[in-house]
């Protein structure tokens, strides 16, 4: 992992199957990169901030354009319909946070209430000073079909210095235990170069990947 003073960061792991895959997040312009290395393309994607920009850009020209056919008295939508519309953007919103799936923001929403975050004694990781996060959240029995409860703890250091995730653990009596700690840190300023889509790639939007990978299902 390679991050640099502007926050850019730039990730470089080999997936279950031995291939390499290489993601760049630019929080600057607010894009992401995932470079396939084989096929050399380079898969764009906007970051959460710059998604939710473009959405509200999106509803306002929408906005706009509504309130211009109601004034213009065309057959467009009236004020009441912006508002209508607004409403079920909102409704939807609701539900992406939830995944989509009825009654999951329901679930999610009693899981909240189950959780319980607590701030961490401050450690060294590394050589460098971490603060840490654990949250530990309990499934109720019977909520899933479980006949004990279910604690599932998790914990997360990081650096607020180098602003980087330093060490997680996570434990889940249904799928063991797993953790992560990054090594070999270097503090030098990595090459520019590093966040950026190299020569000879070919850039196509991720949204075009959605839509083949929909078209094989």
């Amino acid at each position: 992992m390679y991050r640099d003073g502007q926050g850019r960061v730039r990730r470089e792991e080999d997936n279950w199957e031995g291939h390499s895959g290489i993601s760049i997040v630019d929080p600057v312009a607010n894009v992401g990169y995932s470079l396939d290395p084989s096929s050399h393309i380079a898969w764009k994607t906007l970051t959460p901030e710059g998604a939710e920009l473009k959405q509200k850009l999106e509803n306002a020209a929408r906005e706009l354009e509504a309130k211009a056919r109601a004034r213009e008295g065309g057959a467009g939508a009236n004020a009441g319909d912006v508002e209508t519309r607004r409403k079920e953007e909102m409704e939807r919103a609701r539900m992406a946070r939830a995944g989509g799936v009825p009654g999951a923001l329901e679930r999610r929403e009693a899981l909240d209430r189950n959780r319980k975050e607590e701030k961490l004694p401050p450690q060294t990781i590394e050589g460098v000073r971490a603060e840490g996060i654990r949250v530990t959240t309990t499934i109720a029995a019977g909520a899933i079909g479980n006949d004990l409860p279910i604690v599932i703890v998790s914990e997360e250091w990081r650096s607020p210095n180098l602003q980087v995730l330093l060490m997680t653990r996570h434990t889940d009596p249904r799928t063991g235990e797993s953790s992560y700690k990054l090594t070999g840190i270097v503090r030098a300023e990595p090459d520019h170069s590093l966040f950026e889509v190299p020569p000879g790639y070919t850039l196509r939007d991720s949204g075009i990947r959605r839509e083949e990978a929909r078209k094989r299902e």
